[in-house]
């Protein structure tokens, strides 16, 4: 699950950068899940809305 504040500021960020999250361990301090988080913007005259995008370390892509 991701929070949603953490959509909200790559949202809002006006420099339109991806940002990368990462989950750690309680117990080892491992990582243990990764994600590149970016805000993604169609080219003029495309019908798309603008969304969030999330791109998991197993190649999967997850549109917020």
């Amino acid at each position: 699950m991701l929070p949603a504040w953490a959509v909200r500021w790559v949202w809002d960020d006006p420099r339109h950068i991806p940002y990368l999250l990462a989950w750690k361990s309680r117990w080892d301090d491992k990582v243990k899940e990764a994600v590149r988080v970016m805000r993604v913007v169609p080219s003029p005259g495309v019908t798309e809305a603008p969304s969030v995008e999330v791109n998991r370390s197993d190649g999967s892509i997850v549109p917020v």
